[in-house]
């Protein structure tokens, strides 16, 4: 019998025989030897430990389940990772520090208990999840960090409490099985890249819009402007190809470049009457765009390329009584029709 101070990372590893581990001694920070194991299908971490490390079980593929003790108080980066047959973690507290990646790899873990979670969700905590399939995020919940559900390609529905104001970037980007997606009207603070790609979303509704927040969204189809917005930022909807029409609520009063590039199938928009500008390639690539609707009394001049040669020549631009004569005398908005409605 002799004391051991320090064990070292996978000093287990192509040992196939070996498969019961006694971890009742175990204190402080837990050791990492286990990386790599391939035979271990359980592990029950004692009380006493408050410190699970980087890498931990990273590579233990025929995990089925993991205990978790109460005096647990960080999680470090890719604990879990690779662990494809994890199917159960027990007395995980989400309130603790959640290093990035935790789950990343663990295609057969579809949930674990949320409720937990208080305040901001750690960026990145639970980002390349294969196995997460839907999500609740509780009540409580104020911020939920950047890129925390990153490329979870099977997270098919996230419901969002009205206690969050604040999403940060790329929260949801690569979630191609998400389709349809409520952001709380408290929400005050959206990062860039929000929802990137995830091209399986048809339908939103949302207070904020930030930059390239729906960019490639190539499915999107109906979205719903809930908040007093006032500047629709560059390439909030760039790529959308399947968007077909937008109604821009009242209040807003710019529409920054490229905002709505490359929505080849938008064929009809709405512009309110506090409109001041619209910026250089707002809708260009929109070539199914024929019906332009405005209720401003006086518009601005904007950038000749803000539409397509194609939306000017063969579509119909709506514009009050009264005001045909300065449409047709503020350059770039020289569309070969114009209705006075």
């Amino acid at each position: 019998r002799f004391s051991i101070r320090m064990l070292g990372k996978g000093i287990f590893n192509n040992c196939p025989n070996l498969t019961d581990f006694d971890f009742s001694s175990a204190t402080g920070t837990f050791p990492d030897f286990l990386a790599g194991n391939t035979n271990i299908t359980s592990v029950v971490i004692p009380e006493g430990v408050t410190a699970i490390p980087e890498s931990a079980f990273s590579g233990c593929t025929s995990l089925r389940s993991a205990t978790l003790p109460s005096t647990l108080t960080s999680i470090g980066k890719m604990a879990f990772y690779g662990c494809h047959s994890l199917e159960e973690v027990e007395g995980l507290d989400l309130s603790i520090d959640l290093g990035p990646y935790i789950f990343r790899g663990c295609s057969s873990l579809k949930g674990i208990d949320f409720s937990s979670l208080r305040g901001s969700i750690p960026d990145m905590a639970f980002a390349e999840w294969p196995g997460l399939e839907s999500m609740v995020i509780p009540e409580g919940v104020t911020a939920i960090g950047g890129k925390e559900f990153e490329n979870c390609y099977n997270l098919r529905s996230i419901a969002i409490p009205a206690t969050v104001k604040e999403i940060r970037g790329s929260a949801f980007s690569g979630c191609a099985s998400l389709t349809e997606v409520i952001i709380p009207d408290k929400v005050e603070e959206m990062g860039t890249n929000v929802f990137y790609n995830c091209t399986g979303l048809k339908k939103v509704s949302t207070p904020v819009v930030s930059k390239m927040m729906f960019q490639s969204c190539s499915q999107l189809e109906e979205v719903t402007l809930t908040g007093q917005l006032k500047v629709l930022p560059e390439y909030a909807f760039s790529d959308c190809s399947a968007l077909k029409r937008i109604n821009l609520p009242e209040g807003l009063t710019a529409i920054m470049n490229n905002a709505f590039i490359g929505c080849a199938s938008l064929s009809e928009i709405h512009f309110p009457h506090s409109t001041k500008f619209i910026e250089n390639e707002a809708f260009a690539g929109c070539t199914s765009l024929r019906t332009v609707y405005s209720l401003v009394s006086s518009p601005a001049a904007i950038p000749e390329n803000s539409f397509t040669s194609v939306t000017k020549d063969e579509g119909t631009l709506y514009v009050p009584a009264g005001t045909r004569s300065l449409y047709d005398a503020t350059a770039g908005r020289n569309f070969k029709t114009i209705v006075e409605m």
